[in-house]
Order: structure tokens, then C-alpha cells, then sequence
């Protein structure tokens, strides 16, 4: 897993904006008429970080099973060998979905 660092007043930056959300969900605004359409977008872009995060841990899955060969010998370079319709069946349907989730 990567690391984030974070100055002091981005930090604080966002636990101001959390503690803010949680006020405004205590206060009910998740009932307001217009809540669901207000964070379209913010779903969209959620879908979409969710897809690109299954395409690579599927792609992760093809290359772990990956071959690796020394066709020239040891440290002349390697070479890859994999199952490369399957990837790019993951990545057409990665695509699809993409499109899927701008259209709606």
C-alpha cells in the first residue's frame, strides 16, 4: 500500500471538512430532496476508482501467473509471457464499463 503524506495543515484541512460532513449528516441533510442528485458526479467518480482498482488487481492475478524466461541467459533481459486475450478481454471490459458508468 502506498503512503500519503500530509502537511500539518492539509490534516487539519480535512478533518475540518469531515467533521463538517458529519454535522451535516447529523442534521439530517442526507433527507434533503436534492442529496442524491448533488453527489451524482462524486458516485460516479467512487464507480469509477472501484472498476480501475478491480482491472488492476485482475491484472495483477494474469501477471502473477505470468512466465518469465532468460532467453539470452542469466541478465541479458527476460522475457514476459502471458495470457494476452484475457487481458485484453479485462480491458475491453474495463472500457465497457467505463462507458457504462459516464453514461448514466
Amino acid at each position: 500500500m502506498s503512503e500519503v503524506k500530509l502537511s500539518k495543515a492539509e490534516y487539519n484541512n480535512i478533518r475540518r471538512k469531515i467533521a463538517k460532513l458529519d454535522a451535516l449528516e447529523a442534521g439530517g441533510v442526507d433527507n434533503w430532496e436534492w442529496y442524491d442528485e448533488s453527489l451524482k458526479e462524486w458516485f460516479k467518480e467512487d464507480e469509477i476508482d472501484d472498476l480501475a482498482d478491480k482491472f488492476i488487481a485482475n491484472l495483477y492475478d494474469t501477471l502473477a501467473e505470468a512466465e518469465v524466461d532468460e532467453p539470452a541467459g542469466r541478465g541479458c533481459g527476460h522475457s514476459i509471457t502471458f495470457d494476452e486475450e484475457w487481458v485484453k478481454e479485462l480491458f475491453i471490459r474495463f472500457c465497457d464499463e467505463y462507458k457504462k458508468i459516464l453514461e448514466e
